[in-house]
């Protein structure tokens, strides 16, 4: 039973520094490959952004355009 233990120990450490050394580099690349995509893209001014449901609805609400036309306060 201590010869699994020792070779399932060593076989996980070994896994985790083969990965570390082979695919996080390239994960690592490709976030530096998409960073790129979305530079590109200029920023827009905050009255250009979209409202979210909440503060459309809360606008609705405030301009009264989501009232029936038998509750319009007259």
């Amino acid at each position: 039973m201590q010869k699994f233990w020792s070779d399932f120990g060593i076989t996980i450490f070994i896994s985790y520094l083969l990965y570390v050394v082979i695919e996080a580099p390239f994960g690592g690349l490709d976030n530096l490959l998409r960073s790129r995509e979305k530079s590109v893209l200029k920023p827009q001014a905050p009255s250009e952004q979209k409202q979210s449901s909440v503060d459309v609805q809360q606008a609705q609400l405030n301009a009264g355009s989501n009232l029936v036309e038998s509750d319009v306060p007259k």
